[in-house]
């Protein structure tokens, strides 16, 4: 899973191919920080070429409830990054 959505980069070009990096969990401060990155189109992420962009979110313990009623399970960290301002309109892919 990832998503489509082109953001514009310092490089130029944009990326087009979103994927999540990174998802941390800290049950004892009740958040979650995701890492989403960037890349110029699947197949340039999956020949291993390091991501134009990325961006970080931390789910509250709010969002937690909201977000990832069940844990933390791609879909739903997925969904969780197309509430936020940068990804509204983001496409499944």
């Amino acid at each position: 899973m990832a998503l489509s959505k082109q953001i514009g980069t310092v490089y130029g070009v944009p990326a087009s191919y979103w994927k999540i990096t990174d998802i941390s969990l800290d049950s004892l401060g009740g958040s979650a920080h995701v890492v989403i990155s960037g890349f110029y189109d699947q197949s340039t992420r999956e020949n291993g070429a390091q991501p134009l962009k990325t961006f970080e979110y931390t789910a509250s313990g709010e969002d937690l409830l909201t977000y990832f009623p069940t844990g933390l399970e791609v879909a739903q960290v997925y969904g969780f990054v197309k509430a936020q301002s940068d990804f509204i309109f983001a496409e499944d892919c």
